[in-house]
């Protein structure tokens, strides 16, 4: 194991290049933005190795022109450079800007990320604020930005983004933005009037922001399970093992599984063992090309609707029917979830009578989950060319994210673009469950764990 230290400057603010226009300084939230968790940030990380192919320029030059090229992004996403407002239907785009810190790693990457290998929560040594900000969001920065040089020259950027307004979408577009910005000094990269939010479709509430926040998807551990310990870990499945799968899952239902369809089949075959009573697994849907009519692609926001399958397993007789539970069974209840989501049934959720039918949805998911065995979500950053953020340093060798809560997976495409990186937050027993279960071990490798308390309750420091 090697020792080593981290030592971080005091942080900039990094403001919009070009100040955001009087009348758009006011951005108006969606309802759905209101069902997230606005007091938490999600991590990414970028590793980029030092190579003389793209360090002709050095260090310092790269971090200024990270900087500089961050700036000319805000002002593309001005949203992002604003700070919330405490009505939770606004933001005050006021281009007080993201947070910027550099650091310096006393070891070589290739060290580094051995030992991530086995200690997954040194990557939060990287990052460069805590994970919540439980006091509330009003004055935080909801981008933040740590640059670790380390002493082979390797640069990797730990960034925290503010659920409120980033989902998978916006922040692969934000981050390809802000990487071509940077590799060709573009002057021409699309102004404040691109940005086209969602509040038409689905306007806010500012009376009832209070019961959105209450139906929030994560559901607060039982009494029993508090107990529990809960660890991240990371399963990796190849181009081969996901050939497997989607031969196993096909059905007359569903002859031509997908790659998610297939993986998420498998983790919830494994995990509903561990339950005789009802289990769910919740998929988030990007919904912009779903509704009509489609929104453009750099609609800001938490853009998806939630497709809740559910597998009651028990039969009329009481007793439960181990004959449907193989592959193709859970293929085919993902499939009919999702399926469902166009744009007729997303009408009825938009405008301002749909308020109150989204706050129905989610009180009636929130009593499903709560009679549910084992619930599961999964978000499958998936096709979001992640690895083409390339800032002049050429390709990131790696890219990650992490998630926040029990019970969540995430589903990362790997550099090769035919593999799936998971990770995912489960307790002891139903890790124990998927590292005996042979169907599962004979599709993954793994990573090794890492020891998580329930949901991180950590102090924001901006």
């Amino acid at each position: 194991m090697v020792a080593f230290e981290v030592h971080t400057t005091s942080p900039e603010i990094i403001r919009p290049s070009s100040p955001t226009p009087h009348h758009l300084r006011s951005y108006k939230l969606c309802a759905l933005d209101q069902l997230v968790d606005g007091t938490v940030y999600s991590p990414v990380w970028y590793f980029y190795p030092f190579s003389k192919d793209h360090m002709s320029m050095s260090v310092e030059s790269h971090l200024v022109t990270l900087k500089d090229s961050l700036s000319k992004s805000l002002t593309r996403f001005y949203p992002l450079a604003g700070r919330i407002n405490s009505d939770s239907t606004t933001i005050d785009c006021n281009d007080e800007g993201a947070l910027f810190r550099q650091a310096k790693v006393s070891c070589d990457m290739d060290d580094f990320l051995g030992q991530v290998s086995s200690e997954f929560e040194l990557l939060y040594k990287l990052l460069p604020c805590q994970l919540t900000c439980p006091e509330g969001v009003e004055k935080v920065a909801q981008v933040a930005i740590q640059a670790n040089v380390f002493v082979c020259g390797g640069i990797a950027l730990g960034m925290c983004l503010l659920y409120r307004i980033v989902d998978g979408t916006t922040f692969g577009a934000f981050i390809r933005a802000w990487a071509e910005i940077a590799r060709t000094n573009i002057k021409d990269f699309g102004g404040q009037e691109q940005v086209c939010d969602s509040s038409s479709m689905f306007p806010p509430n500012e009376r009832l922001s209070t019961r959105l926040a209450d139906l929030q998807v994560v559901v607060p551990p039982r009494a029993d399970e508090a107990k529990r310990n809960s660890r991240i870990k990371r399963f990796f499945f190849d181009a081969s093992a996901i050939s497997s799968l989607r031969s196993k899952a096909t059905s007359e239902n569903v002859p031509h599984p997908t790659r998610i369809e297939a993986i998420c089949a498998l983790f919830w075959k494994c995990l509903a063992s561990s339950t005789a009573s009802t289990s769910v697994f919740i998929n988030f849907v990007n919904i912009r090309k779903r509704l009509d009519p489609p929104l453009p692609a750099l609609s800001l926001g938490n853009i998806y609707w939630l497709a809740i399958a559910v597998d009651d397993q028990i039969t009329k007789s009481g007793k439960s029917d181990e004959n449907k539970k193989e592959l193709p069974y859970f293929v085919h209840l993902l499939r009919d979830s999702i399926k469902r989501i166009d744009s007729k049934y997303l009408k009825n959720f938009q405008g301002e009578q749909g308020f109150e039918r989204i706050c129905k949805f989610h009180e009636n998911a929130k009593e499903l989950y709560s009679k549910s065995g084992l619930t599961l979500e999964v978000s499958a950053l998936n096709r979001m060319a992640f690895y083409d953020a390339d800032f002049g340093l050429g390709e990131p060798s790696w890219m990650t994210s992490a998630p926040s809560y029990r019970n969540e997976i995430l589903l990362i495409e790997t550099k090769s673009g035919d593999g799936i990186e998971a990770s995912m937050m489960l307790d002891d027993h139903q890790l124990a469950i998927l590292e005996h279960d042979p169907d599962f071990r004979a599709h993954t490798r793994s990573g090794q764990s890492v020891h998580q308390p329930l949901k991180r309750q950590i102090i924001c420091n901006l």
